[in-house]
C-alpha cells in the first residue's frame, strides 16, 4: 500500500518529479521517456515503502524484523571488506 501512496504522491509533486526525472537522465542517458516515466514512479514508490520502513519497523523486536528479511545477497562481499579494513 505504502508503494502505491508513494507513486501516487509522486504524480502530484511536480518539481520533485522533474527533479528525480533530471537524475535518472544522468544514471540512464540512454533510457527512453516511458523507461524513465517508470523508474520515477518507481523512485517515489521506494521512498514511500522505506519512509513506513523506519517508522514503524524499527519499533519492533530484533526477532520480529529478522521475518522481513527475505535473504542476503553478497554478504561475503561485505564480510571481505570488514576483514581486510578493521574498524
Amino acid at each position: 500500500m505504502a508503494r502505491a501512496i508513494g507513486r501516487a504522491i509522486g504524480l502530484r509533486l511536480a518539481e520533485e518529479r522533474a527533479h528525480v526525472w533530471s537524475n535518472l537522465t544522468r544514471v540512464f542517458p540512454d533510457a527512453s521517456p516511458a523507461v524513465l516515466n517508470a523508474a520515477v514512479g518507481e523512485t517515489f514508490a521506494n521512498f514511500a515503502a522505506c519512509l513506513i520502513d523506519l517508522l514503524t519497523l524499527n519499533r519492533r523486536g530484533p526477532d520480529t524484523l529478522l521475518r522481513y528479511l527475505a535473504g542476503v545477497d553478497g554478504e561475503e562481499h561485505l564480510e571481505a571488506v570488514f576483514a581486510a579494513q578493521p574498524g
